[in-house]
């Protein structure tokens, strides 16, 4: 998407998000439209809204309960949640958010393919590799020192055997010797 496409769009969610503040507190088949291009819209260039206003996690409680929904900024806040708390710090960043976007050099294009991972599935599945091949690493390492411990005992066992066995032969060697005497 270019960075005009990108401006295009978010002028027209400027503009129906104007058309939506004068029917928000009505019940009407034209707000339900206005709510669902907004979110069309929205949902369309996200990820280059976010880029330009950044994640603030805003929290608005859910009607009726103690519980709270986050979003990512104060725009999902305001038109997204279906609550009015945050709208108009929702329409003044999406204001923000056009200037930022006019002002850029370049947009961001980013695509979206079926070929390959992205970078950070590249990543995960990276590290889920090397922590694969570290813990066979200390495994291997265990059960070697664990073998060569084994025959290590097993050696000085013999060891101590055949100290008792030169111990008895020097001994039966002494007295052979004395009694040739």
């Amino acid at each position: 998407m270019t960075k005009e496409e990108v401006v295009d769009i978010l002028i027209d969610l400027k503009d129906t998000v104007k058309e939506f503040n004068a029917v928000k507190f009505e019940s009407t088949d034209n707000k339900k439209k206005l709510h669902e291009k907004i979110s069309n819209l929205y949902g369309s260039i996200q990820e280059y809204y976010l880029d330009a206003s950044g994640f603030k996690n805003i929290e608005v409680p859910i009607a009726r309960s103690q519980l709270k929904s986050n979003y990512n900024n104060y725009f999902e806040a305001g038109y997204l949640s279906g609550r009015t708390f945050h709208s108009h710090q929702g329409y003044a960043e999406l204001l923000s958010v056009i200037g930022i976007i006019q002002n850029k050099k370049n947009v961001k294009i980013r695509k979206t393919s079926n070929k390959g991972l992205t970078k950070s599935e590249t990543i995960g599945i990276i590290a889920i590799i090397l922590t694969f091949l570290g813990g066979s690493f200390t495994l291997g390492k265990y059960i070697g020192e664990s073998r060569y411990d084994q025959k290590k005992i097993n050696l000085l066992e013999e060891n101590k055997i055949l100290k008792k066995d030169t111990m008895i032969l020097r001994k039966s060697l002494l007295e052979a010797q004395e009694s040739l005497k």
